[in-house]
């Protein structure tokens, strides 16, 4: 899983209302505040870059307790679903509905207390998935500056622009739409985000972006990197992340980057990552009634 980002004020988020048993779908503003309220419930979460991206971009889903004193918040956004505030069975049913069986949970402590009692009541098992999170603040600009110039001749390398974004925002090539959707359009993601794409024969094979990114307190970024499954194993996801975090570092910006999978920890290490520390996320079964 990030650069520029709108101000907290005036943001449009889609949020749902819930009065006893009924509900309204709406748009509202929410301000000063009630904005920093539901950052708050999530900037201490794994992958919180994302969370808050999501939430100032209307990325995606985002649901609330009460939009004007909110108290618990979930955020929905792929196949990640962040959980934070005091527990909240409306934000917990509304948050997990139409989810795919992958989907990953983001929580803190009083969610998982609240999701263990619904294990065992029966309601759903609880699975844990391991991530890796790693600190960039050994990365070194020469290093990055060597691992660019191993490019291979036949592959140019490119910074994001509008037209790059577009095909990325509407076409399948590898995660290509990861890149782009969680700012809405190409043109936000130009405007808010950064980007390198690398190119063979006039076709993306590979791109580094920021997923995700955040302005307030400081300029954050959470990494995205795809390569085309034919140009794997090459060396292209380090060489086109290398490109993106070397304009990070001379802009000011710090770069996070955050493991899946072995593979993932690898390139991040051989950057100049160094690991933080392993930790879980969850998967939720819900039993069939």
């Amino acid at each position: 899983m990030m650069y520029i980002k709108k101000t907290f004020i005036n943001t449009i988020l889609c949020l749902e209302l819930f009065t006893g048993q009924s509900a309204r779908f709406f748009k509202t503003t929410l301000r000063g505040k009630t904005m920093n309220k539901v950052v708050k419930m999530l900037e201490n979460h794994r992958l919180s870059i994302v969370a808050r991206h999501i939430v100032q971009h209307s990325g995606n889903d985002v649901f609330v307790d009460n939009p004007k004193n909110p108290s618990s918040v979930g955020v929905r956004y792929s196949s990640l679903i962040w959980l934070g505030g005091n527990y909240s069975k409306i934000v917990y049913e509304k948050a997990t509905s139409k989810i795919g069986q992958h989907t990953a949970y983001i929580i803190n402590d009083k969610w998982k207390q609240a999701l263990e009692q619904k294990e065992n009541s029966g309601e759903i098992e609880i699975s844990s998935i391991e991530r890796s999170e790693f600190d960039g603040k050994n990365l070194k600009i020469n290093k990055l500056k060597e691992i660019i110039k191993n490019i291979p001749t036949d592959i140019s390398i490119k910074k994001m622009n509008l037209d790059i974004a577009n095909q990325l925002f509407n076409t399948e090539i590898f995660q290509s739409k990861a890149h782009i959707h969680p700012y809405g359009s190409a043109r936000s993601f130009i405007k808010n985000g950064i980007g390198y794409v690398l190119i063979k024969n006039n076709q993306i094979i590979a791109a580094a972006s920021s997923a995700a990114s955040t302005k307030i307190p400081n300029a954050e970024i959470e990494i995205q990197v795809d390569v085309n499954t034919e140009n794997r194993g090459q060396g292209l996801a380090k060489i086109v992340a290398a490109a993106l975090i070397l304009e990070c570092l001379e802009l000011g910006i710090t770069p996070h980057w955050d493991a899946a999978s072995q593979i993932s920890a690898k390139v991040a290490i051989s950057l100049g990552f160094e690991v933080i520390e392993t930790y879980k996320i969850y998967q939720i079964k819900k039993e069939e009634k």
